[in-house]
């Protein structure tokens, strides 16, 4: 039975690519602009700075590649390790996607813990993420060359906090194909805790259930108030990827669901999430999605910038008076 990525969209993750999705030409653009240079500059890039594993090329790490996309019957894309002590792993590409996992990765981790890794990576590609996900990469790299003044300001501050909204939501969508893969939430929690500040070497006896409690905690100290909630707005609106606890949750969560049960038993009904339609979303889900009003979370930030300024005139204004005197 083939793999359909509706299974595991998140419908934040829908939401944010209708909204990319109306920009004019947005994708027709981005399909040009993948297939006719980014794709083969990293192709390039990849082949000229980092190590492409295979069978023949440090198998034991390659190998834990194969039973992932065995699995979420996807073909097996190129993989490379790249030199960086942060543990990270990302994916560019459409047509030809590539992975590429970082030393610090394989420093860090587990094999067990790395195949969750892959297996997120390979959820990208399985939602069909990487085309737009590459994109923004590209246009958020660009951002320091936008001329200075009111223009850069609108680029960094609102246009790619948007893209990078879908980022985080895709990542969420893609934690849940790492699940399936690994067959109930722990083994991702473990993983989310690893990147939080644990190295294999330290053989620590991780507690899933306390750092789920930690998790909760957070989520009601921003929702407590609408000044938290800002400062988080702010502090992470700019991150490519959700929090560490917010990702704690919402896998644990869907892990509980009978979606993710449905799936496991093989009885899962693809009719009722279908490709870009919300409507099909249970009220649950819908109710969820809609909270998360972000429109109103920019306002405010516009609202706070604007306040700032005025203060920061204000202050100058004091300034010149007293070296008038």
């Amino acid at each position: 039975m083939p793999i359909k990525y509706n299974q595991f969209i998140h419908p934040c993750d829908i939401k944010a690519k209708q909204f990319l999705n109306k920009i004019p030409a947005f994708r027709k653009m981005s399909d040009m602009f993948m297939r006719d240079f980014a794709e083969k500059s990293f192709l390039l890039q990849n082949m000229a700075g980092k190590i492409r594993l295979s069978e023949k090329q440090m198998p034991q790490i390659y190998n834990l590649l194969l039973p992932v996309c065995e699995k979420l019957k996807i073909e097996v894309p190129e993989l490379y390790l790249e030199l960086d002590r942060t543990p990270n792993a990302y994916t560019f590409g459409d047509k030809n996607a590539a992975i590429v996992i970082t030393s610090g990765l394989v420093e860090t981790m587990t094999n067990e813990e790395i195949q969750i890794v892959m297996a997120h990576e390979c959820g990208h590609i399985l939602c069909q993420h990487t085309l737009y996900s590459s994109i923004i990469k590209v246009i958020a790299n660009t951002a320091t060359l936008i001329t200075k003044g009111i223009t850069r300001y609108l680029y960094t501050n609102i246009i790619i906090r948007a893209l990078r909204y879908w980022e985080r939501c895709s990542e969420l969508s893609a934690d849940r194909v790492s699940a399936f893969f690994a067959g109930s939430s722990e083994p991702v929690v473990k993983v989310m805790m690893r990147l939080a500040g644990g190295g294999k070497n330290l053989n620590m006896d991780f507690n899933t259930d306390e750092f789920l409690n930690q998790a909760k905690q957070f989520k009601e100290h921003v929702e407590e108030s609408t000044e938290n909630s800002i400062f988080a707005f702010q502090l992470f609106s700019m991150n490519t990827h959700p929090s560490l606890t917010i990702r704690t949750i919402e896998i644990t969560t869907w892990c509980s669901s009978d979606q993710f049960k449905s799936i496991i038993n093989n009885s899962y009904n693809e009719e009722l999430v279908l490709d870009n339609d919300l409507d099909e979303f249970n009220t649950e889900e819908k109710e969820k999605l809609f909270k998360l009003n972000y429109k109103d979370k920019i306002y405010e930030f516009c609202r706070e910038v604007r306040e700032k300024i005025e203060l920061l005139k204000k202050k100058i204004e004091k300034f010149k008076e007293v070296f008038s005197e």
